[in-house]
């Protein structure tokens, strides 16, 4: 079940959001992650998908490397909460975003896993650059790295262009 709020609204609004997720049944994760991907818009601010699951997918319709491409074009950023530790599909997932995973295997961890995955995204510089002399279409590698200084970066592994190949 996907709860949406917004970046602009206050704590207790997602919070409230939070705890209004319910789990049950067979969970199609491959296609709800490239549903909630398909939702999203860059146009309100940076996007960010919280994924909550145990990992594995029952019955999704989509193939993984279908929502890694959805994601590969999207400005989303995905971080996800594991129960159970099958990060089959979720971890390159978040990788493919610039995001990152948390373990929450007892109820305790659950909300300072998403508690840490909001303040990791709160915390976040965007950076921007026209590249020049690249061609347009496709996919293009970025290494981003702080020079003379400290800090860590968390970035994507680069960028699709529409028109070129889907894949890396």
């Amino acid at each position: 079940k996907a709860v949406l709020a917004r970046a602009h609204e206050a704590s207790p609004e997602v919070h409230a959001a939070i705890g209004r997720l319910e789990g049950a049944g067979a969970t199609t994760l491959v296609d709800a992650v490239h549903a909630v991907l398909l939702l999203t818009d860059a146009r309100r601010g940076r996007p960010l998908v919280v994924v909550f699951s145990d990992g594995v997918d029952r019955g999704s319709w989509l193939r993984p490397d279908e929502a890694l491409s959805t994601a590969r074009s999207s400005d989303a950023v995905v971080h996800y909460v594991e129960i159970e530790g099958a990060r089959t599909f979720l971890e390159p997932l978040a990788s493919a975003t610039g995001g990152q995973g948390w373990s929450a295997r007892h109820p305790d961890a659950l909300r300072r896993a998403f508690v840490g995955a909001l303040e990791e995204f709160k915390s976040r510089y965007r950076l921007r650059y026209e590249p020049s002399g690249v061609p347009r279409a496709g996919w293009h590698q970025l290494e981003v790295r702080v020079v003379g200084g400290k800090g860590k970066v968390r970035a994507r592994p680069g960028y699709l262009v529409p028109g070129g190949r889907g894949g890396r």
